[in-house]
């Protein structure tokens, strides 16, 4: 395989890389925020029946309405402790996930400029191409370094290909280098703070149930 066909395939391969890292990339981020917004919903709909809850108790027995106030208090830690969950996963996992969109967006412009150098250089091979058929059959129309300067152009427009290629890949890869960490740090971020939310949901209904059993003492 030559170099032109190397240089070809690297640029398949890594715009292929690319373009799934931000159909993932994107779709992780979506999941996430519509993961918040239930989440949101879930929170209110937990203070309506929260809400309906202590009314049915204090409308029970007096052991009941004892019970009501600090049983509806616990229930109403565990939606505040969502919420700010759900706020601190937007910070720490949601924002920097978005911080990497506008990197990879960053990273079209290298792309389409790279894109660019790969028509200039179809377009100058095309020409000289055009002139070799041209000499072959009115050789006598032919200007003097004409085909000479189309081999020139061909071989200033690979040139430049190169170095729009190596570019590409030197940003891809750094690109690629910001994503892990951000990633890595997104992930145990988000692993921390779910797992203090759930811990505070067990400790509070450990909590409740205490209240509970006050009933049959």
């Amino acid at each position: 395989m030559g170099f032109k066909d190397k240089l070809k395939n690297s640029f398949e391969s890594v715009s292929d890389k690319l373009q799934t890292m931000s159909s993932s990339l994107t779709k992780v981020i979506k999941s996430a925020k519509d993961s918040s917004k239930s989440h949101e919903k879930l929170s209110e709909d937990k203070k309506e029946e929260a809400t309906a809850l202590k009314i049915l108790m204090e409308e029970s027995s007096e052991k009941f309405k004892e019970i009501s106030k600090p049983f509806n208090e616990i229930f109403a830690n565990i939606e505040a402790k969502r919420l700010e969950m759900t706020q601190e996963l937007n910070a720490q996992f949601i924002q920097p996930l978005e911080g990497l969109v506008q990197d990879w967006l960053a990273l079209q412009d290298v792309i389409k400029e790279e894109e660019k150098a790969q028509k200039n250089h179809l377009k100058a091979k095309n020409s000289l191409e055009k002139k070799h058929q041209k000499f072959e059959k009115t050789p006598e129309k032919m200007k003097p370094g004409e085909i000479d300067n189309a081999a020139t152009e061909v071989a200033n427009c690979f040139d430049q290909l190169k170095i729009k290629q190596e570019e590409k890949e030197k940003v891809a890869a750094e690109y690629e280098k910001k994503k892990s960490t951000i990633l890595s740090q997104a992930l145990s971020d988000s692993i921390k703070i779910q797992g203090k939310f759930h811990q505070n949901v067990v400790d509070n209904l450990v909590d409740a149930n205490e209240i509970l059993e006050t009933l049959n003492s």
